[in-house]
Parts: structure tokens; C-alpha cells; sequence
């Protein structure tokens, strides 16, 4: 899997985890829902988009790569 592809699914799990939808996620992280949604489609992101997501889940940086989907990514 690539790092997109693992951003994204992490995305996904945790919005799933916390209930969430992805305008709610966005509206707390302070990003464009377009910026979300190219995000969950492919397109590659930044450190800071990243982290500003976090800030919306509630978490850090850390616990946001602390997953399997991380362990073995191919370059994009």
C-alpha cells in the first residue's frame, strides 16, 4: 500500500471510530472539505494538512501513524 493510500484509510477509520463524517471532520480541522476529499482520493498532502486533521480527531501526530497501515508502505 502507499502512504496515500494508509493516509487515507487511517482517515477513514478514525472518522468511523469517533462517529464522525468527513464535513464534520473537516470543519473542526479547520481545512476545506475540498481539501479532505482530494485527501481520501488520492492526492498528496502536507506535514501541516496532516496535523491540522489530527487537531480535528483529537490526536497527536504520533498516535495518527501509530498503525499497521504505516508498517510497510511503498513509495508513491
Amino acid at each position: 500500500m502507499t502512504s496515500n493510500e494508509a493516509i487515507c484509510k487511517r482517515i477513514s477509520d478514525l472518522c468511523k471510530e469517533q462517529n464522525i463524517t468527513y464535513y464534520a471532520l473537516a470543519s473542526r480541522a479547520a481545512i476545506p472539505k475540498s481539501t479532505l476529499m482530494n485527501i481520501l482520493s488520492g492526492t498528496n498532502t502536507t506535514v501541516a494538512t496532516i496535523n491540522k486533521i489530527c487537531s480535528g480527531l483529537g490526536i497527536t501526530m504520533y498516535e495518527f501513524f501509530q498503525s499497521e497501515y504505516f508498517e510497510d508502505c511503498e513509495d508513491d
